[in-house]
C-alpha cells in the first residue's frame, strides 16, 4: 500500500495535468493528498503501537458499521 499510493498519486497528477494543463489545480491537488496521507500515517502509527493490528482494525470496522 505504501508504494501504492506515490505511482496512484503521480499518475493523478499526469492525468489531471494533460486534462486541464492547470499546474496549479495539481499542486492543489498534491496538497490534498498530503492532508489525507497525514492522517491516515497516525492511523497505523496507533496500529503498530497497540501490537494488535488486525484485533484493532476489526474493532474499527464493526464500529463504522
Amino acid at each position: 500500500m505504501i508504494a501504492s499510493l506515490p505511482v496512484t498519486s503521480l499518475l493523478a497528477f499526469i492525468r489531471l495535468y494533460l486534462e486541464t494543463g492547470d499546474g496549479l489545480k495539481v499542486a492543489a491537488l498534491s496538497w490534498q493528498i498530503i492532508g489525507l496521507v497525514i492522517p491516515s500515517l497516525a492511523f497505523f502509527a496507533v496500529l503498530a503501537v497497540t501490537g494488535d493490528g488486525y484485533g484493532l482494525t476489526l474493532y474499527v470496522v464493526r464500529f463504522f458499521r
